[in-house]
């Protein structure tokens, strides 16, 4: 998945005006991200429809997203987003007293602080000592305690058990990728039990790969349709 903050159609669609990129790359981009079509597509079905690897298709879209993230016009609908979460998340904290030495180390790890998501490795280099072992567990309770007051987390963002359901009915998808997704979170009829995609697949007589796809593929659905209900945007001047 691209390390790359998501923009509203709005925004993109201007954005692409000014840029010096070819256009083969602008329609890999459009293709990706559902500019083209209003429809997200995997990497792999951009790279099988253009004939070039999932990593070139990768190559494009971050060039992209960076020029359009350098561009001081325009905000991120992440950004906005996380800001807007940070006021939730902050408002659990405060019940445990116990978790706030741990608290700037989970801000800085999913982009709360300066938009960057950070990697255990590099948490550690700037933690003085405390091992990676540590920071996850650190992590690991954090997101266990968001879990209780139902915030849940899809690798990227953060948001509520209310929020996916209303984006579930508004995507449009297979039904069955809807229900694999519920699954995979443990929402609903699952009663908080989540299941691993292993155990998706052989419930369900799939292979583990067509789960990684659905996945990845409803998974931006969800994400851009989370963040633009959850964010009130202003159109850039």
């Amino acid at each position: 998945m691209e390390n790359a903050e998501f923009h509203t159609l709005y925004t993109i669609k201007n954005a692409f005006e000014a840029l010096q990129v070819s256009p083969r790359d602008k329609d890999m981009f459009k293709m990706r991200t559902g500019i083209k079509d209003g429809i997200f597509h995997t990497l792999e079905e951009v790279g099988e429809h253009f004939g070039v690897s999932k990593q070139r298709v990768h190559q494009v879209t971050e060039k992209i997203y960076q020029l359009i993230r350098d561009d001081p016009h325009y905000t991120s609908i992440e950004r906005i987003y996380r800001s807007n979460m940070k006021d939730t998340l902050s408002q659990i904290f405060n019940e445990y007293p116990d978790i706030v030495p741990y608290i700037p180390l989970f801000l800085k790890k999913y982009a709360y602080e300066d938009g960057k998501l950070y990697t255990i490795n590099e948490l550690t280099a700037g933690s003085n000592g405390t091992t990676p072992a540590q920071i996850r567990r650190r992590i690991k309770k954090i997101q266990g305690l968001l879990r209780e007051h139902g915030i849940l987390f899809d690798g990227r963002i953060h948001f509520t058990e209310q929020q996916l359901t209303q984006a579930l009915d508004k995507v449009q998808c297979q039904q069955l990728h809807k229900e694999l997704y519920l699954q995979f979170c443990g929402i609903g009829e699952y009663g908080g039990i989540r299941s691993s995609v292993n155990d998706i697949a052989q419930t369900n007589s799939f292979r583990p790969e067509y789960i990684y796809r659905a996945m990845d593929h409803l998974r931006l659905k969800l994400r851009q349709t989370i963040m633009e209900e959850g964010t009130i945007l202003q159109n850039p001047s």
